[in-house]
């Protein structure tokens, strides 16, 4: 008898947390494919200044939540 082992990836989520701004949408892919940048968000008032933690280039070993970062925009 063989017995074969099959593995899969492990398809991981990655959430935005817009913090005020726009939405931006889960978006899912398999360990170590390339991540592809969602558009920023907007705010009134705001400028967007990136991602905590930072966005990766490639999906992480776990599903992960990404706070929008936030400067005041004053007129």
């Amino acid at each position: 008898m063989e017995v074969k082992a099959i593995w899969a990836k492990n398809r991981i989520t990655l959430s935005f947390d817009t913090n005020g701004g726009t939405a931006v949408a889960a978006i899912k892919g398999y360990v170590e494919n390339t991540v592809t940048k969602p558009a920023d968000p907007t705010r009134d008032g705001y400028k967007f200044d990136g991602w905590s933690p930072a966005l990766p280039a490639t999906f992480p070993t776990k599903d992960t939540v990404y706070t929008a970062q936030w400067t005041a925009v004053t007129p």
